[in-house]
């Protein structure tokens, strides 16, 4: 207990450091208040004040670990120069790294994406915001929306490559260069647009062809 608190870490952290080794070493069974207590150097009491029951225990860990992967990521990402290789380099990092962590799969056993949405909507926009601005600034990605719709597609759209059977580094590279990419250039608002106009227009002149057909009838009517 005494090199645990010689160690400069906040009794949060120690516990929460001390629940990602239990986590790490026999998996989340192993993830006990007593356990953690006594790794971290505090009470049983104190533990349960600071974390709560394991499951909560086990989110406070995927968190900090998601925050060191965020960490790594931005710095993989930064040895890129534009915004779609960086965003390749994310989703590249990203499905090579967490699929294989156990303890991002016991976060995920214990909460869903939607209950964690709060605790790593910051995280993720830190991550994935720079990248997305260089991508408006520079001309890459459609200014049409909000950089925050925009972030929000593309980790649903790295969620969705996850959760994918095929994770190979050709298979993501194909699923950006043929959907995500496309989606996010200038470009697709006015070819959207487009369409939707052409949409109108076919409308439009069915409309008028109806018109037309009725007013020929009514005329008709009219002559007998």
């Amino acid at each position: 207990m005494r090199s645990a608190q010689k160690s400069g870490l906040s009794v949060h952290d120690r516990l929460v450091n001390a629940a990602d080794g239990a986590l790490r070493a026999g998996g989340p069974d192993a993830v006990t208040i007593e356990a953690v207590a006594a790794a971290a150097g505090v009470s049983r009491a104190t533990a349960f004040r600071q974390l709560g029951k394991r499951e909560d225990m086990i989110v406070a860990v995927g968190l900090l670990r998601a925050e060191r992967y965020a960490r790594a990521c931005a710095d993989e990402v930064a040895t890129k120069e534009t915004a779609f290789d960086q965003l390749q380099s994310a989703f590249e990092f990203v499905i090579n790294e967490l699929p294989g962590d156990p303890v991002m799969r016991a976060l995920t056993n214990v909460r869903t994406i939607a209950d964690l949405a709060d605790d790593i909507h910051e995280l993720v926009t830190e991550t994935f915001g720079p990248v997305v601005e260089l991508g408006r600034a520079s001309g890459q990605i459609r200014v049409d929306v909000s950089t925050e719709q925009v972030v929000r597609w593309v980790v649903e759209q790295l969620y969705l490559a996850i959760q994918d059977r095929d994770r190979s580094v050709d298979a993501v590279r194909d699923r950006l260069s043929t959907f995500v990419f496309p989606a996010l250039a200038p470009g697709s608002a006015s070819h959207s647009s487009s369409a939707a106009a052409l949409t109108q227009v076919d409308r439009l002149s069915m409309a008028l062809g109806d018109a037309v057909r009725t007013v020929a009838a009514l005329r008709g009517e009219l002559a007998q």
